[in-house]
């Protein structure tokens, strides 16, 4: 089986995590999608301003090569 630690996850997304009567924990994974979602669009985002901004140093490190 494959998952995720519901008390790790309680730590960052309490609303995720429930408790039974008897003190267990469990997931509500359709409630984590969204959240994930958003962190990888938010990655993604990062990743393309950091291909920018590479693209730019190597351009700058082109025209002081050829100084």
């Amino acid at each position: 089986q494959l998952g995720f630690i519901a008390q790790d996850v309680e730590k960052i997304i309490p609303e995720v995590v429930t408790t039974d009567n008897n003190g267990y924990k469990g997931m509500s994974y359709e409630r984590i999608t969204p959240v994930l979602t958003a962190a990888i669009k938010e990655q993604q985002k990062k990743i393309e301003e950091l291909k920018a901004e590479n693209e730019l140093l190597k351009k700058r490190i082109e025209v002081l090569e050829a100084k």
